[in-house]
């Protein structure tokens, strides 16, 4: 098991997309790129 912290993580937010000014189309392709990311991480025993 891991243990991982985090913040705020802006799922949703589409300020994140235009003042960080990061290269996603959308709100919906952001969320998808964060979670699959999440996913590939965090396994079912860790702790987040």
């Amino acid at each position: 098991m891991a243990r991982f912290f985090t913040a705020d993580t802006h799922f949703g937010d589409h300020r994140t997309i235009n003042i960080q000014r990061r290269a996603f189309g959308s709100v919906a392709e952001m969320d998808a790129l964060l979670i699959e990311r999440w996913n590939a991480t965090v396994a079912p025993d860790d702790e987040v």
